[in-house]
């Protein structure tokens, strides 16, 4: 009884547009490595023949010598990759003795709104630092010198409330703070320009050490 469906199926392999992306992209990147290291070896044997105390350089030296100095390149990159991520202003606040990451997952609000209340202090900290230093080294009477706009001083996502201003110097060395927003992270701007992130109960302490000691 003849079969009802063909039976003589071809089977034809086909690269997918993904894999093909791959392949050209590993095919390119072999080229080049080949044409460093060649380049490399010419470059070095040409420099032997004017120092003939130089060993001759053969290819498989060249490209071993290429993969090491770019394997180099790639670390050093990644370490300067990661030192400005460590070093952005705000990246990293103060909690008790330590440094944590700003957008704490622990503080049960979403990081989004975290990076609001960080980005808005950091743009108080840039005004108040200016006419720091534009005025001898004085900081305003209030936020209001600096601030035409009063938006530009509330906290994000709770309009109408402003960052307390702690005007003149103290011992906390505290200059502006959020209201309890967030009992468990409240952010303080000190007078050096460092943003602390402090639970309710250790701003408290630090103002009250201000005001013992006025």
């Amino acid at each position: 009884m003849p079969s009802p469906l063909p039976t003589d199926f071809e089977t034809v392999s086909r690269l997918t547009a993904s894999t093909e992306s791959r392949l050209q992209a590993i095919s390119f990147f072999t080229v080049v490595l080949l044409f460093a290291a060649l380049f490399v070896k010419l470059l070095w044997n040409g420099v032997q023949n004017d120092f003939p105390q130089l060993p001759r350089m053969r290819f498989l030296t060249a490209l071993k010598a290429v993969v090491l100095w770019g394997l180099a390149c790639v670390v050093v990159l990644t370490m300067i990759a990661g030192a400005r991520e460590l070093m952005t202003p705000g990246a990293w606040v103060k909690k008790g003795a330590t440094y944590k990451l700003s957008a704490d997952e622990r503080s049960g609000e979403k990081p989004s709104a975290i990076d609001r209340r960080l980005s808005r202090l950091g743009e108080i900290r840039s005004r108040l630092m200016n006419y720091h230093w534009d005025h001898d080294y004085k900081f305003p009477d209030s936020l209001d010198a600096i601030f035409a706009d009063e938006r530009d001083i509330e906290v994000p996502g709770y309009p109408g409330l402003r960052y307390v201003y702690v005007a003149g110097s103290n011992e906390s060395g505290i200059v502006v703070y959020e209201p309890e927003v967030d009992p468990e992270h409240r952010f303080a701007l000190t007078e050096a320009g460092n943003i602390l992130n402090m639970t309710t109960e250790e701003l408290e302490a630090a103002l009250a050490s201000k005001k013992g000691g006025s």
